[in-house]
C-alpha cells in the first residue's frame, strides 16, 4: 500500500486582505499543500484564525515550524502616521520570529514603489520615500533580508481586480478616485497624461506566489509589472470613464465628465494657491486627501519588471465595470459643483 504523500505546510498571513484572500485560494487548490490562513480579525467562515501581528502573541498551534510562510499581512494607506506604519508593516514582519525564526521558505509581499525617491530600500529616512507606507515596505525588506535567509520578495504595484471578471475582495486605494470623481469631490486631477501607471491583476500575484511556493524558489527579488509597456495615466483614465459612461448610459443617468488633468507645476503655481485662500476647510481636507495619488500621476520613467504581466486594459475594464456593479449609488452619483 503506498503511503500518502507528505503536504508541506503552509501559512498565510494578512489572508483576508484584497491580495492575502486570492493568494490562499490558490494555494488551496493544490493537493500538495496545507495551508493555514491569519488575519487580524480572522474569519472563521472562511477558514481564518485571528492574530494581531505585532500586537498580540500568536494562537498556540501557529508556534511550530512552517515548510512556508506567505506574508501578505499589510496596511497600504498611505496617509498612516509613523508609528502606524511601523506596526502594520514593520512589526507584524518582526512577529514572524516568536512562530519560528527559520521558516524553510518565506515570501514577502512588498510594493514596486518600495524603492521610494531614491531608486533603494536601503535608505532608513522617511524623507527618502513619497510616504510612510512605502518607508515602512522598505524596512520591513531590510529585515526579512536580514533575518530570514533564502527570502523571496514579490513587489507589485497598484492592483485590479481578477483578469476574468474584475472580481476583487474590496475596492480601495484607487477606486476611492472614482467615487470621487463621480460625486464632484475631485473636480481636477493632477498628474501627467503620458506618466506611466504600473498596474496588474490579483491573480497575477496570486500566480506568482503559487509558482515560487511550488517551485521552492530561494534568495530572490521578484518584481511583477509592465515596465515600459505599462498604461499611461492618460489611458488608464480614458477606460475608466468610457466603462463607467457606457454603464451609466445603460440605466439612463447623464454622462460623468472626465475631470481635467492638471499639470503638477500648474496646480501648484496657480490653482493650489487660490485652493487654499477661497475653499472651504472640508474641500481642502479632500484636496489633501487626494494628494496623496499625485506621485503615483506623475512617473515619467518606467518601473523596474523581472517579471512582465499582461496585458491591463481589459482588466482595468472588467475591474471598473464589476466596481459599478457592486456600487450603483457611487457609480451613478451626479456630481455636486463645488462652491
Amino acid at each position: 500500500m503506498l503511503s500518502p504523500r507528505v503536504q508541506r505546510s503552509v501559512l498565510v498571513t494578512g489572508a483576508t486582505g484584497i491580495v492575502g484572500s486570492e493568494v490562499c485560494r490558490w494555494l488551496r487548490e493544490r493537493p500538495e499543500l496545507a495551508v493555514t490562513a491569519v488575519s487580524a480579525r480572522g474569519s472563521a467562515e472562511d477558514g481564518v484564525l485571528a492574530w494581531r501581528m505585532g500586537v498580540d502573541e500568536p494562537p498556540e498551534s501557529l508556534c511550530r515550524h512552517w515548510d512556508v510562510v506567505v506574508n501578505a499581512a499589510a496596511s497600504t494607506r498611505w496617509s498612516m502616521t509613523e508609528q502606524e506604519a511601523l506596526t502594520a508593516n514593520v512589526r507584524s514582519v518582526e512577529a514572524l520570529h516568536r512562530l519560528d525564526p527559520r521558516p524553510g521558505l518565506l515570501v514577502h509581499l512588498s510594493t514596486t514603489h518600495v524603492i521610494g525617491l531614491r531608486g533603494s530600500v536601503e535608505s532608513p529616512r522617511l524623507a527618502d520615500y513619497h510616504n510612510s507606507y512605502e518607508w515602512s515596505k522598505a524596512a520591513a525588506e531590510r529585515f526579512v533580508r536580514g533575518h530570514f535567509p533564502g527570502t523571496v520578495i514579490l513587489r507589485f504595484p497598484i492592483v485590479l481586480g481578477r483578469r476574468r471578471d474584475g472580481e476583487i475582495a474590496r475596492f480601495t486605494g484607487f477606486f476611492k478616485l472614482l467615487k470621487a470623481i463621480a460625486s464632484g469631490m475631485m473636480p481636477a486631477i493632477v498628474g501627467l497624461p503620458h506618466a506611466y501607471l504600473e498596474m496588474v491583476s490579483v491573480d497575477d500575484v496570486a500566480r506568482a506566489v503559487t509558482r515560487i511556493v511550488t517551485e521552492s524558489r530561494t534568495d530572490l527579488t521578484m518584481v511583477l509589472g509592465r515596465a515600459e509597456r505599462a498604461p499611461t495615466v492618460d489611458h488608464v483614465f480614458e477606460l475608466l470613464f468610457s466603462v463607467i459612461n457606457s454603464w451609466r448610459a445603460g440605466r439612463g443617468v447623464a454622462e460623468l465628465a472626465r475631470p481635467p488633468l492638471l499639470h503638477p507645476d500648474r496646480w501648484d503655481r496657480f490653482f493650489l494657491p487660490f485652493a487654499r485662500q477661497h475653499l472651504s476647510p472640508a474641500q481642502q481636507r479632500v484636496i489633501d486627501v487626494f494628494s496623496e495619488f499625485r506621485p503615483y500621476l506623475a512617473m515619467t520613467e518606467p518601473l523596474p519588471a523581472s517579471e512582465v504581466v499582461g496585458e491591463v486594459s481589459s482588466v482595468i475594464r472588467r475591474t471598473v465595470a464589476c466596481w459599478a456593479q457592486r456600487n450603483p449609488a457611487a457609480a451613478s452619483a451626479i456630481p455636486q459643483a463645488w462652491s
